[in-house]
């Protein structure tokens, strides 16, 4: 500035602007690494007390407004570390997207600085956070992306070695054996070489490859003698033993399977507490139930002998499982040779060891149900019988109780109707008349005569049978001395109308003078409880089952909104219901009658693809239904013909699929086809009066559009003048627009 004022007019005053403007940026530059270094140790503080939240906001302020600053690398490493701590265990409870955002920033950090000082370190918490989506192709992948940044890792044996179990987890045995070779070849001195040398053998074994199996898995026995998996190993070649042994059955010749049953007792013996102990059990069984009718002569025993000593096998593996598949199939074999065998107090005792060892399991339903038939069937007299159909039902109280007020435990309502089922009351035998004691017993006396004519006690009313079994249920569940809150008070409501169900049901139909059942329109007690169900409660007194049921109640009545609500609670809330595809499928009929077909398939495909479950079929055909009205024609078809010949579709949604076939069919100009499928509607669903009149109609259309008149008129009059088909189709709308076709041909 002195030199400016000094020699104004010369080039020495504008160099000396241009150096003022050049010190001015200069220091402004300065001044902001000076503020970027104090956000960075702020940030640094922050995690060194473990205050993550905190730490993160002040990585991320820094690393989007100083895109200059010198430390940025190790900024962004900040930022990954802040956010690990934070991320949850797996994106289901991930909200805020955490673990997407730090596998993001982790490629990020590898991709601009891939030599930077923290390569390694990001590279394992990328494989740690691929971990959490439990994604075993994604894994896979992610381990070939990073194994390069690992190879001065001390980690580096662990991550190997979990490349090796992830591809056998995704059974992709060719490459979990390329993985095994490249782990010994690396780290050949590792201490979880055993590991990998067993996981080599399996994925022969899982390949079915006897021959290499026997080899790898003897070859594990002999360099690992007290390794930890030498039982394992043992059960296996025990199982191979096996499937010779049966090899040899099957071409006539003679078979040994006590030696299988042999070796399976000796690991047992050898091995106590440990999971090859249940399997083994399991094996004994199997085996047993294989052995020849010459080795059981051979060995002394009877047919009988061998049902018991399968039976017991079964039981053991049952009670000494430690993994839900074998403890599954072993309850599954063992409980019909049991009750074949009368063995009903061993079915009690299994079925309580399994509810006290496994008290949240899927089967625990069946489980109580078991225990249920069991003690009712250990009684020999009427009077047992009876004291111990009283003990069941305080037994299915007692497990109700437990339960019956958190609405996030499944199956209540199902071990409710088991106990409401057990409070109706039974019919009485009419009772027998005392004999009158006469001369001649040939004689018959007055009293006699009068006791021959007493007429059995009519039967009792659905109400009088359903006031009887609310009163014995109310009183079991203590409904009135305060036990049940709303939660449970709505699943009784609820089990108390599906009891009324069950007896309106049962009532014999009536008949007319014509001989034609007369259909009951009387007030159904099951009606007015469904009613005061879906009214009385709010959507957070129900459990995902009531929720289901009481939204599809508002649905069927044209109450979108409140089903809705119902819905939407469901699914917020109960994300691992087998009722999600109820909340997913009802969402997405809303979203398809609102014409909202992004939101409808999206809807339809997660209940598809993320929770099959009863809505299955529905969910399909709602897909298929968007697809045939963004006219995906070829889609619609594929998906639609995958549903034919599944037996498992409803008849009402396979009848549906038959006429979008017809449509697709109609839309392609393939008339005749058309045809056939709209053909099919009213000659195979008779029982749906609503398809029926839509196949009469379209397919008298598409005779018309073959310039097939008298072929059209002959399939509406068959509509119209059959008096059976008019009765039954007399309300439907089409069934008018096939009267009025035919009236128009007619003439």
């Amino acid at each position: 500035q002195d030199i400016i004022k000094t020699y104004p007019g010369t080039t020495t005053e504008a160099d000396s602007y241009a150096l003022i403007g050049d010190t001015y940026k200069e220091m402004s530059f300065e001044e902001q690494n000076y503020d970027a270094v104090v956000y960075y140790r702020i940030s640094r503080c922050f995690a060194q007390l473990n205050r993550f939240w905190e730490a993160r906001l002040g990585f991320q302020w820094l690393y989007d407004n100083f895109p200059a600053f010198e430390d940025r690398p190790t900024v962004l490493f900040g930022l990954i570390v802040a956010n690990t701590r934070l991320a949850p265990e797996s994106p289901d409870k991930d909200s805020l997207k955490i673990i997407a955002k730090t596998e993001s920033l982790c490629r990020e950090y590898l991709k601009q600085h891939s030599a930077g000082a923290n390569v390694q370190e990001v590279a394992e918490v990328l494989i740690a956070m691929v971990q959490k989506t439990k994604d075993q192709d994604k894994i896979g992948k992610v381990y070939g992306e990073v194994m390069k940044y690992l190879e001065n890792s001390p980690n580096k044996a662990q991550f190997l070695a979990i490349q090796v179990q992830n591809y056998l987890e995704q059974y992709d045995f060719v490459k979990a054996r390329e993985a095994a070779e490249n782990f010994r070849a690396q780290v050949p001195d590792s201490p979880v070489m055993e590991n990998i040398d067993y996981m080599y053998a399996l994925t022969f074994f899982f390949q079915n490859d006897y021959a290499a199996s026997i080899r790898e898995l003897s070859a594990y026995k002999t360099k690992y003698p007290n390794g930890q998996y030498i039982g394992d190993a043992r059960y296996r070649l025990a199982m191979m033993m096996k499937g010779e042994e049966q090899g040899k059955k099957a071409k006539g010749k003679p078979s040994n399977m006590k030696k299988v049953i042999d070796e399976c007792q000796d690991i047992i013996k050898t091995y106590p507490g440990t999971t090859t102990e249940a399997d083994s059990y399991a094996l004994i069984g199997d085996t047993y139930k294989e052995m020849s009718f010459e080795e059981q002569k051979e060995l002394g025993l009877k047919s009988e002998d061998i049902d018991r000593l399968t039976a017991d096998a079964y039981m053991m593996g049952a009670v000494k499982g430690r993994s839900d598949a074998v403890v599954d199939y072993c309850l599954s074999q063992a409980r019909p040779l049991l009750t074949r065998q009368g063995r009903w107090k061993e079915i009690e005792d299994m079925y309580q060891d399994f509810l006290k060892t496994y008290p949240d399991s899927p089967k625990t339903l069946e489980a109580i149900s078991w225990i249920g038939k069991s003690i009712v069937r250990q009684g020999k007299t009427p009077e047992e019988k009876t004291a111990n159909e009283e003990k069941v039902k305080k037994f299915l109280a007692e497990q109700v109780l437990e339960n019956i007020n958190n609405p996030s435990k499944e199956g209540v309502e199902d071990l409710l109707q088991q106990l409401a089922k057990s409070c109706i009351p039974k019919k009485k035998p009419r009772a027998a008349a005392a004999p009158a004691v006469t001369a001649d017993p040939k004689v018959t006396t007055p009293a006699t005569a009068v006791a021959a004519a007493t007429p059995a006690p009519p039967p009792l009313s659905v109400a009088e049978q359903g006031q009887q079994a609310e009163a014995a249920l109310d009183q079991l569940l203590g409904a009135g001395d305060g036990k049940l809150t709303n939660v449970g008070k709505a699943r009784l409501v609820y089990v108390k109308s599906e009891l009324y169900k069950s007896l309106e049901r049962a009532v014999p139909k009536k008949k007319g003078p014509d001989g034609k059942p007369v259909v009951d329109t009387s007030p159904k007690q099951s009606d007015a409880l469904a009613e005061k169900l879906a009214t009385d409660f709010t959507a957070e007194d129900l459990s995902p089952r009531l929720l289901a049921t009481v939204a599809e109640y508002h649905l069927t009545r044209g109450a979108e909104d409140r089903s809705a609500t119902y819905y939407n609670r469901l699914i917020q809330f109960f994300p691992q219901s087998p009722y999600m595809d109820w909340g997913l499928t009802g969402l997405g009929e809303m979203a398809y009658k609102a014409k909202d077909y992004e939101n409808a398939l999206k809807r339809f495909e997660q209940a598809i693809n993320d929770y099959p479950g009863a809505k299955y079929s529905q969910a399909v055909i709602g897909k298929a239904r968007v697809l045939f009205d963004t006219e995906k024609y070829a889609e619609c078809e594929t998906l639609v013909k995958e549903m034919f010949g599944d037996k498992s579709v409803p008849k009402e949604v396979m009848a549906e699929a038959t006429w979008l076939m017809g449509e697709i069919k109609y839309k392609q100009k393939m008339l005749p086809d058309a045809f056939n499928y709209f053909q099919r509607l009213y000659l195979s669903f008779k029982a749906f009066p609503s398809w029926m009149a839509r196949g009469y109609l379209r397919a008298g259309q598409m005779k018309e559009e073959m310039t097939k008149a008298l072929d059209a008129v002959a399939i509406y009059r068959e509509a119209v003048n059959d008096p059976k088909n008019a009765a039954k189709l007399q309300n439907e709308p089409d069934f008018a627009k096939v009267r009025e076709r035919l009236r128009v041909l007619g003439n």
